[in-house]
């Protein structure tokens, strides 16, 4: 299993066939988008969903670090799903 060092990602209510999670940071829980099933690629990709940022943020500032374990996550679950070609 990944380690968690930055980011955290939460299983929400899985769809029939493909799985949600909510990314957030783990130091002070915001919001950084969500890995979700892509059908158009068919594959799973990291999504930002705009009304769900802060008001008042006007970016989402992701270092290398987060980037990479976003990346990682969304590379194991579509290995998991059949998707590495």
């Amino acid at each position: 299993m990944m380690e968690k060092k930055w980011i955290e990602f939460r299983e929400e209510k899985p769809k029939p066939k493909t799985k949600v999670f909510t990314i957030t940071s783990l130091c002070d829980d915001t919001y950084l988008g969500e890995i979700r099933w892509f059908n158009k690629w068919r594959h799973y990709c990291h999504v930002i969903k705009i009304d769900k940022i802060e008001p008042m943020t006007e970016f989402l500032i992701f270092s290398d670090r987060c980037s990479k374990e976003i990346s990682e996550f969304v590379t194991k679950l579509n290995k998991e799903h059949g998707n590495n070609k």
